[in-house]
């Protein structure tokens, strides 16, 4: 967007304009704010419209607000790359909206009306924005971009859907905040209220005072937690209550399962009700506060999931030190993390993890590189066990087994007389087809059964059992015939004697959203006396969860 706009065409139409105060943009048009003396727009004169459609049809001015926009009855418009910058020039603003893909930039710190200014950007918009106001509203939606500089009394933001605010350079007395969906802020302020949910990340200067509720997995990064009340104090309390370093370092050795620790601010409670430490541990936030015998601390975790755990201990009162105690009290749901996609490899062997056959059977030598497992595993439950760091979970699923042949001119097969599964060779009456590929291919319904470990680092180690239920199975050949490059296809779709049901072990290593797991099956991949012996599957891979 910077390089555009520097490279800004000579060639221009001006277009006069009625006063206005309010710019919308919408569309994909690029534009710059420039205060002036007088309102006009200028256009570049490679400007890109669509055809028959003339620059006073993209432009009007009404009850104050200036709209750049393609009419409605356009239904499509496509141009290359991005458009050359319209330059808007006003005397001043209250409002500037932007929608789907458009952008703007202010040339010069925007020029106020009455010190209040609002930004409302939706879709992909993007601004780069020089402020200095009163008071300014912040409104962002989709995937909208907006960085600011400058200096505000208050800001009121709100971001949602995976929206981003960067205004670490815009020095604000007061923020309201509002953040949702997988939205991003940074901000410098000196103090803040509001909420943030869904997994919304907010970035604050270590001076902030804040008082910010979470929700969801949102996390909150930087600030000096909650601000000290100024109270009057009791007259059967202490004067002041300090929480020492060597208390401090026990807090922290007690609750030393959660991750990233930044403590925030460590100040004297004049009353005992008070908050006196806010720490962020990563995506979890805990709040210290005093207990009314001004003996006691208690601790209040709240998890991601809104679980709370409370962690009670003695501080230090005066000149008198007394050891600390700690315990935990866990509740909330056991989330198993297991609902996800996997992507993996696959065979089978009768040794572990090998692709080894009986002597009437190597024709079903694999290439492995090209065999290839899928597993869709739709949703998963979980139940804690005790307050302990393990659970038990299960789940549903469908999983996909494509075994491709080292050999391409061999299918499976069913023998009628026999009744047992064989691997046929091609028809020695057509040797001069050229074969392609060859694979067998069968589908499952997955019942997962398992315990798992994890701490609050999101690490996670599972191992069980898996029950797969046979939906259906086919083998598949492709070959060209001589004199002809199109391909010609074979489909069987039948059982081929596959045991209806198959019991896998399975183990799983995922850290966050990524993951590796390793099935083997417990056994045989043919009905008794239908197929090769002992024959067992197995697959490795990596998974993806949701």
């Amino acid at each position: 967007m910077f390089a555009l706009f520097a490279n800004f065409s000579i060639a221009q139409t001006l277009v006069p304009t009625a006063d206005f105060d309010r710019v919308s943009v919408r569309q994909s048009f690029n534009i710059i704010l420039v205060p002036s003396d007088r309102c006009e727009v200028v256009f570049p004169e490679n400007l890109q419209l669509p055809e028959d459609l003339e620059i006073k049809d993209v432009i009007s001015v009404d009850e104050g607000i200036l709209t750049i926009a393609i009419p409605a009855s356009i239904r499509s418009w496509t141009h290359r790359g991005e458009l050359p910058p319209i330059r808007i020039y006003y005397k001043s603003l209250t409002s500037l909206t932007l929608s789907g893909s458009s952008s703007a930039i202010s040339e010069q710190t925007v020029r106020i009306n009455a010190g209040t200014f609002q930004v409302n950007l939706s879709g992909s918009s993007r601004a780069v924005l020089d402020v200095t106001a009163d008071r300014m509203t912040s409104r962002l939606s989709g995937s909208s971009n907006l960085t600011l500089t400058g200096r505000i009394s208050e800001h009121n933001f709100s971001a949602s859907g995976s929206s981003t605010i960067n205004a670490e350079a815009l020095e604000v007395n007061e923020s309201r905040i509002s953040l949702s969906g997988a939205s991003n802020a940074r901000i410098n302020t000196q103090s803040a209220t509001g909420s943030v949910s869904g997994a919304s990340i907010l970035n604050l200067n270590p001076e902030a005072q804040h008082s910010v509720s979470r929700s969801g997995t949102a996390n909150i990064r930087g600030g000096s937690g909650v601000a000290t009340q100024n109270r009057t104090t009791p007259t059967n309390q202490p004067a002041e209550i300090t929480l020492s370093a060597t208390i401090l370092e026990q807090i922290s050795s007690a609750m030393a399962m959660v991750r990233d620790v930044t403590v925030g601010s460590i100040g004297a409670a004049t009353n005992a009700t008070d908050s006196i430490l806010n720490i962020i541990y990563g995506d979890e936030n805990i709040v210290i506060t005093m207990n009314p015998d001004g003996q006691n601390v208690t601790i209040t975790r709240t998890t991601p999931r809104n679980a709370t755990r409370v962690v009670t201990t003695t501080t230090t009162t005066g000149a008198r030190r007394t050891a600390i105690t700690a315990t935990t009290n866990r509740t909330g749901r056991f989330n198993p993390r297991y609902a996800g996609v996997d992507f993996g490899f696959g065979g089978f062997g009768q040794d572990f993890f090998r692709n080894t056959l009986p002597n009437d059977y190597e024709d079903m030598q694999l290439r492995l590189s090209q065999s290839f497992v899928i597993n869709l595993n739709l949703i998963d439950y979980g139940i804690r066990l005790g307050r302990s760091n393990f659970g038990i979970g299960t789940g549903l699923g469908i999983g996909w087994n494509i075994y491709r042949f080292l050999e391409h001119d061999v299918i499976p097969s069913k023998d009628r007389d026999t009744r047992m599964f064989v691997i046929d060779r091609f028809d020695p009456n057509v040797e001069d087809r050229s074969y392609r590929k060859s694979n067998l291919r069968s589908s499952w319904l997955r019942v997962p059964l398992f315990i798992q470990y994890q701490n609050s680092r999101r690490f996670t180690v599972s191992a069980g059992v898996v029950g797969n239920i046979r939906l259906g199975a086919s083998a598949k050949q492709v070959w060209t015939n001589p004199g002809n490059s199109r391909r010609q296809r074979f489909v069987n779709r039948d059982d081929f004697y596959l045991n209806g049901f198959r019991l896998d072990t399975e183990l799983r290593v995922t850290h966050r959203n990524l993951g590796f797991f390793a099935a083997y099956s417990l056994t045989d991949m043919f009905l008794n006396n239908r197929g090769p012996e002992d024959l067992r599957a197995f697959s490795f891979g990596i998974s993806f969860k949701y």
